[in-house]
Formats: C-alpha cells, structure tokens, sequence
C-alpha cells in the first residue's frame, strides 16, 4: 500500500524486463543510457498526476472530523466549510498528523509542482486554517516549526 511513485532506471531493455518491471509496481521505466532531460520530462509528468488518496473521504484527527469531499469541518456540535485551498491544506495535515512538513512540500502539495506562489501565500492560508480550527472550538493546534514548516497536533487543554 505504498503510494511513493517509482520510475526504474535500469540496463535491462527487453520487452519482457519492461513488463516485469512494470507490472510489479513501477510507474515508469527508462533504460540506461537516457538523457537526463528525458528523466526530468518522465518525474515531471508523474508529479503532474492528481494525488490518488487512499480510503475515505472522511478524515478524522483529534477531536475533528473532515469531509474532504464536502470540504467541511466539524466538531461534535460545530461546523464550517472550507474553500478549495483552505480544504487541500487540511486534508494534507490530517494525512500526514504530528508530522513536520516542509514549507516546499506543503507548496508543492497544495498549490503544485509547477505553480508561481509565493511563501507569503502559505503563512496567509496558515492563518486562515487556524482560524477555521479555532472558530469550530477545536484543541488542534497548526505548530510552526521555525525554518521548516508547520505541524498539525493536538494540545491538551
């Protein structure tokens, strides 16, 4: 159940090894010699891919729920929607919980690999997360982790 994606880089060019490597899980095979711009052009079309999440819709981390379909957040009594952006950095929060994650994977992630946006739009969307988590009375807490990114925890209140 790993979703890492895989491109094998490899000497071995018959048809046959291409198949095996291929149907044991790569996502795509390139035989050596190649040029380094054809690798580029082969990470760069994976990394274009939509994400493919595993499991629900609904997530749940602490005392939240969220519904990454609906872009809704709720807790017990309380809830909100999200706009896209709002939801897409939420629902990577709640995926990967407790984690640090990196400003340049956060951007990566939510706004895509190749899109022109600045750091400062992250820190604003930051922002607005915690004050959405905030305005449901959730104890979750969007931790900056100076020089590196943010992490999503929970806090005993």
């Amino acid at each position: 159940h790993i979703s890492t994606p895989v491109i094998l880089v490899t000497a071995l060019g018959e048809l046959d090894d291409k198949i095996e490597g291929l149907d044991c899980g790569a996502d795509d095979y390139i035989v050596k010699p190649f040029a380094f711009g054809e690798l580029m052009a082969r990470i760069r079309c994976i990394v274009r891919r939509p994400q493919k999440w595993e499991g629900s819709d609904l997530l749940n981390f602490g005392d939240i729920s969220y519904d990454a379909s609906l872009k809704k957040l709720v807790k017990t009594d309380s809830s909100c929607s999200l706009s896209k952006r709002e939801g897409d950095l939420l629902e990577l929060f709640l995926r990967n919980p407790g984690q640090t994650l990196p400003r340049l994977t956060i951007l990566t992630k939510v706004w895509g690999p190749d899109a022109d946006v600045e750091e400062g739009n992250l820190d604003n969307y930051i922002h607005f997360l915690r004050r959405r988590l905030k305005g449901v009375g959730s104890s979750l807490k969007l931790k900056t982790v100076r020089g590196v990114g943010y992490c999503l925890e929970e806090t005993n209140v």
